[in-house]
């Protein structure tokens, strides 16, 4: 029992909680050099210009992520003396991956789209 304790602890789960949005933002980064590359081979590619609804999708999401995780890194004592490089961080990856990325940003639409039929049936 104590060993649960130890792994929902702040020391734990906050570097566990970084370790996802670092990875999340090389993971896109990977995905969007992949799609370049293959766009590049003779791919497809094709140029979208956004409109309200999908912009305000990707900044919605970017405001309520990022507020979550600046809430968190604020909240815990684990990284009292590199708070603001933790604010830095956790500002910066959810920028690129909900508004800069175009990989994570088609796939947030999806993400949306989904959850809409569900809310349809």
């Amino acid at each position: 029992m104590d060993n649960l304790f130890c792994i929902a602890s702040d020391s734990v789960l906050f570097w566990l909680l970084q370790a996802l949005i670092i990875l999340a933002a090389v993971a896109a980064f990977a995905a969007n050099k992949a799609a370049e590359i293959r766009a590049g081979k003779g791919g497809a590619t094709l140029t979208v210009e956004r409109g309200k609804e999908s912009m305000s999708l990707f900044y919605g999401s970017y405001v309520a992520l990022n507020s979550l995780l600046v809430a968190i890194c604020l909240s815990v004592d684990v990284i009292s003396d590199f708070r603001v490089f933790w604010v830095l961080i956790d500002t910066l990856a959810p920028a690129y991956i909900c508004i800069f990325n175009p990989w994570s940003r088609n796939k947030l639409l999806g993400w949306a789209q989904y959850l809409r039929k569900i809310e349809a049936r």
